[in-house]
């Protein structure tokens, strides 16, 4: 077990890579770090009438990252500083400062931002210097208003052999994970793919099925960064698919990632009656069953009613 999770970490490393500097769409704007305590870098050389001023500042109460920069010089001079957040690096677009020119650039980091850890540090790099500002900070990583990665869409190809669930990820935050998705259902076990879509994009991850082309499919589908990560969880979907139908699916609770002592085995007893042939209904999301069983209640309570006020 130990040398395949061994295997599956070196294969998705090798496709998250991504180079140690990209841009970024920081704001060339007004400081929103006021109270903020303030680094004060100066980058200069007289021989060439060279003086840049940086004032960085980070606010770790709206996680804003806030960089002023002031040519002090009397010729027009290149105003660059790097920054990293988390151990990503980010290229910032500053143009050339005029003479006695300054500006101002900020950036907010919650979307860059690790949400498989809880420390965090953001650097700031500039006149040769480095300051650094580290903080805590727990992202729930399940929660629909993370920037972390989603199921989109489930799909079920029965076309060829075997059978195939399809399984849409997308990437809505500014930062890459290595992902795995794992289907469990009632005849396949840890069945996965993995993969990296790149921040704003989408991947699509295909996961063969021991399901035959004319049963019901129903399972779950997993979505995390690292097998046995207790942090890496983003997002768990349950579905059905009947023969000849689109899947249907809904999210659910997001309990452990698979790992040596996880029980990730799929069970549900109205899917198993659908696979069995008894049951007419459509399929339900755990949430629509529990208002058809309120429902029923209601129904029940009234024709006691009825009959009594007869």
């Amino acid at each position: 077990m130990t040398s395949k999770r061994l295997i599956v970490i070196i294969a998705v490393a090798g496709l998250v890579f991504m180079p140690a500097v990209t841009a970024f769409d920081g704001n060339q704007s007004q400081n929103t770090c006021k109270g903020a305590k303030e680094n004060k870098v100066v980058d200069k050389d007289e021989d060439f009438s060279f003086h840049i001023e940086y004032n960085i500042q980070f606010s770790e109460d709206n996680k804003m990252a806030c960089i002023v920069v002031e040519n002090k010089g009397e010729l027009e001079f290149p105003a660059t500083f790097t920054l990293s957040v988390d151990g990503d690096g980010f290229s910032p677009k500053m143009p050339d400062l005029e003479g006695g020119e300054s500006k101002s650039v900020t950036l907010n980091t919650t979307k860059y931002i690790d949400a498989t850890r809880d420390n965090h540090s953001v650097n700031i790099g500039a006149g040769g210097k480095e300051s650094a500002f580290n903080f805590t900070k727990k992202v729930n990583s399940t929660s629909p208003s993370s920037s972390t990665p989603y199921v989109g869409d489930i799909q079920i190809n029965r076309s060829g052999t075997p059978t195939e669930l399809i399984a849409t990820v997308h990437n809505p935050g500014k930062r890459a994970y290595a992902l795995h998705v794992r289907a469990e259902t009632f005849e396949t076990e840890g069945a996965f793919d993995i993969g990296a879509p790149q921040p704003g994009n989408t991947s699509e991850f295909q996961i063969p099925l021991d399901e035959g082309p004319n049963e019901v499919v129903a399972g779950k589908v997993m979505v995390f960064n690292d097998t046995g990560s207790p942090d890496g969880k983003f997002d768990q979907k349950e579905f059905m698919a009947k023969p000849n139908e689109t899947a249907s699916a809904w999210d659910d609770h997001f309990e452990q990632v698979p790992g040596e002592r996880a029980d990730v085995s799929y069970d549900n007893e109205t899917a198993r009656q659908y696979r069995e042939g008894y049951v007419d209904d459509e399929a339900l999301s755990p949430l629509e069953r529990r208002a058809g069983a309120v429902l029923v209640v209601f129904a029940l309570v009234g024709a006691v009613l009825w009959r009594r006020s007869r």
